[in-house]
């Protein structure tokens, strides 16, 4: 069964990866927490990615919460 979880999150970081790189590639990326929460707030938010240390992540998870992220 370990394999199969371990599948699925080689799976998730491929995604993650292939969606980090396209947003590169397009310039489309914002930086920071109040960047993160405004792109959130307006819908515009497709993928956030936060650090284990961010110290917004609060904030952040909060509005994606009530944005129905």
């Amino acid at each position: 069964m370990r394999n199969n979880s371990d599948k699925k999150q080689k799976v998730n970081e491929m995604d993650v990866e292939r969606a980090l790189k396209t947003a590169v590639s397009t310039g489309d990326v914002r930086l920071g927490t109040n960047m993160a929460l405004k792109a959130i707030k307006e819908g515009k938010a497709r993928l956030v990615v936060m650090a284990a240390n961010c110290p917004g992540s609060g904030a952040i998870q909060s509005a994606a919460s009530s944005a129905g992220a």
